[in-house]
């Protein structure tokens, strides 16, 4: 019967497979061995229905759809694998042996590398971007930016995605959107199973989808209750997702996400979108941001490109300015020490000098006079310490009215003789101390009636020089002899 059944494929009108008009051509059923199925059912096919169509494989017995996870809709017919994944994504099979056989459970359900997502149940993949690199709305290579004429532009229509990994925690996000022409459509979610990509079948443009199906139920009644309240905050439980929907406006549009479970959507971005992600108000250290773009046009032209990028600016520290107001800052200070170190200066002058006033009226106060001491010395009493060494060499230099004092002090020789009772020399015989005996007015009735008193002075001969050069020029003789007055003689002199 197969050369009848080939007859009815070459000719179907003529030779129909209608099972009550089968029978108008037909006249007996076929053997056995070349008996053929026509009209196969359950997905299957071939001559006896021991296959399956296109898009299914064999599984217990039972044709079932293949499961590439929506990214490719044929594979292996004997076992569903070899699925050829688009959508950047990729088969990763288990390896052990008892396993393979659940192979086609694993087919199209993980992303490539440097794509992020979860790709299973029509989810898709997500290109990651880094912070401050900028991508393009290109579907095919989204880093491809800049080699013209091998970049491509978004087709109406077409959706390409993008996953936002924070670098850091404690910054703000601030996603930038420049297109350069057509618009697009903008979806951003914290989760990456927020959204779901369909292609219509009469028209092959991408659909976006929000959530699971049961969240999608309830969006429009999120959306009903968002506009009832003028964009006022829905209390919504925990982990639902609540739908912003806002409207691009003018040359740039900013836009700042306060809610953690907020899936923002903006339409018919024509210009440039900012969008801002607080850090206190998302866990920056566990969650990324999904992105898709959908390719809408702007009326003149189907097809739309643009750039992507998101930053996370931190405070840097110019060098120049950072120097510049530190020694600015250095210079001010040390001009603030010297003027108060001055300030204290111009204080303690003013306290020296009105001290100074004060002591110089105290002793203005004071009274005082002079007095005369007259005093008739005895050279016998001269140097009564140094007598036993000095008394032959005073007797050479006493001069002839017998004073020896005057002269060191080069006095004047009076009529009568008045002198110091007490000579201390200093070491270099320049100087001595002198001390007086004075008469204190007031007679006999006084009850102090005389006083001492002391005064560095000035010898006009130096006294070693003196007594040597006396004792020399009378004994020049006796060179070894035992020499002038030594040092340590002259240290006291006292009468």
């Amino acid at each position: 019967m197969r050369e009848q059944y080939e007859r009815a494929k070459a000719n179907p009108e003529k030779y129909t497979l209608e099972p009550h008009k089968i029978t108008g051509w037909l006249d007996e059923g076929p053997w056995e061995d070349n008996a053929v199925c026509v009209q196969c059912q359950n997905n299957s096919s071939g001559e006896h229905c021991e296959s399956c169509l296109d898009g299914f494989f064999l599984l217990d017995g039972k044709c079932t759809k293949c499961q590439c996870n929506g990214h490719w809709d044929r594979c292996r017919v004997t076992d569903g694998t070899e699925c050829q994944c688009q959508n950047n994504t990729e088969t990763s099979c288990p390896t052990a042996q008892t396993d393979k056989r659940d192979c086609y459970k694993y087919q199209c359900a993980r992303c490539k590398e440097n794509f992020l997502g979860n790709p299973t149940n029509g989810r898709q993949c997500y290109r990651q971007i880094t912070v401050e690199q900028e991508y393009c709305f290109d579907p095919t290579s989204q880093s491809n930016c800049y080699h013209e004429p091998n970049i491509k532009n978004l087709p109406l229509g077409r959706s390409v995605l993008f996953a936002v990994q924070p670098k850091f925690t404690n910054v703000d996000i601030r996603i930038t959107i420049d297109v350069t022409f057509g618009g697009v459509d903008i979806y951003i979610s914290n989760s990456h199973s927020a959204f779901t990509v369909s292609v219509d079948p009469g028209t092959g443009f991408h659909r976006v989808l929000v959530g699971d199906p049961e969240a999608r139920r309830e969006a429009p009644s999120l959306r009903r209750k968002r506009a009832a309240v003028h964009n006022a905050s829905v209390a919504l439980p925990e982990g639902l997702e609540r739908v912003r929907e806002e409207r691009a406006e003018g040359l740039t549009t900013y836009v700042t996400v306060g809610s953690r479970y907020t899936v923002l959507v903006v339409r018919a971005v024509r210009e440039r979108l900012v969008v801002t992600y607080p850090y206190e108000l998302h866990a920056l250290k566990t969650q990324r941001f999904f992105m898709v773009l959908l390719g809408v046009g702007n009326g003149e032209t189907g097809e739309s490109q643009g750039l992507l990028f998101f930053r996370q600016d931190q405070a840097h520290i110019d060098l120049f300015v950072f120097f510049s107001v530190f020694f600015s800052c250095f210079f001010l200070f040390l001009s603030v020490c010297v003027l108060l170190w001055k300030l204290k200066q111009f204080v303690n002058f003013q306290q020296e000098h009105r001290r100074h006033i004060q002591e110089m009226n105290k002793m203005a106060s004071r009274p005082f006079a002079h007095l005369a001491v007259y005093l008739e010395p005895d050279p016998e009493l001269l140097l009564l310490p140094l007598r036993h060494q000095l008394g032959h060499r005073l007797k050479a230099h006493r001069s002839p009215d017998g004073s020896l004092l005057p002269q060191l002090l080069g006095l004047a020789q009076p009529g009568f003789r008045v002198g110091p009772i007490t000579l201390e020399p200093t070491d270099d015989g320049m100087a001595a101390v002198a001390t007086l005996m004075c008469q204190l007015p007031g007679g006999p009735l006084a009850p102090n009636r005389a006083c001492l008193g002391s005064a560095l002075v000035t010898i006009r001969h130096n006294l070693q020089e003196y007594c040597s050069s006396a004792y020399g020029a009378s004994n020049s003789r006796k060179v070894g002899g035992g020499g002038g007055i030594s040092h340590d003689n002259l240290t006291s002199m006292s009468m």
